[in-house]
């Protein structure tokens, strides 16, 4: 059997296109891309209910994006999900369906890609270089805010991290935050982060 072929996982994120997860590529949109060529992953989440007198829910919309980062190319490849109900007619997909696709595309890239990312950002680190993850500059003894340089997190204060699919907020041992993603810029690798930080500073 060809390599990169072994396993193979479907997602159907929208009518007729389908993601289709090997064991080290993904083809979607007529593209083959290996995962070794991806150097980021970025994801938007939004579930909205809009609501009518006496708080009668009337409407629901969920938008699920996720963008890949291939090297050399500038714009990410873009998947997007999306799921609308009004009035109990549902247009596209519902949004129970687009919740539960998205949640499946999250899984498995994290299992299949982010994983990947984070280790290659591990092995810069111990080689001892210094490098920029979703706003941290990261080294092996330590991290700091890109913007804001006054908050050292290092094995004496970090305590984990909770993370959305575009924000992320770093811990400190009593669980207060310590440092919190910017809300503007991009989202992308924020996932990677708790792979990282984890294994250079958390102490189990």
């Amino acid at each position: 059997m060809l390599r990169g072929y072994n396993i193979k996982r479907k997602v159907n994120y929208k009518k007729n296109k389908t993601a289709i997860f090997y064991e080290n590529l993904v083809k979607i949109e007529g593209r083959e891309i290996y995962y070794d060529n991806i150097e980021g992953v970025g994801f938007m989440y939004e579930d909205v209910t809009h609501t009518a007198l006496y708080m009668f829910p009337v409407a629901r919309t969920l938008t699920g994006n996720t963008a890949l980062y291939v090297k050399n190319e500038k714009k990410p490849v873009a998947i997007s999900i999306t799921g609308k109900r009004i009035l109990g007619i549902t247009f596209g997909q519902a949004p129970q369906n687009a919740q539960k696709e998205f949640g499946e595309m999250f899984d498995i890239i994290d299992l299949l890609i982010t994983t990947r990312i984070a280790q290659r950002y591990l092995e810069q680190i111990y080689a001892g270089d210094e490098v920029e993850v979703a706003g941290l500059l990261i080294k092996q003894e330590s991290a700091v805010g890109k913007r804001r340089k006054d908050t050292i997190i290092d094995k004496e204060n970090y305590g984990g991290m909770q993370h959305t699919f575009n924000h992320g907020i770093v811990l400190d041992k009593d669980g207060e935050h310590l440092w919190r993603m910017p809300l503007t810029g991009s989202a992308k690798n924020v996932t990677v982060l708790p792979y990282i930080l984890d294994e250079l500073f958390l102490i189990t």
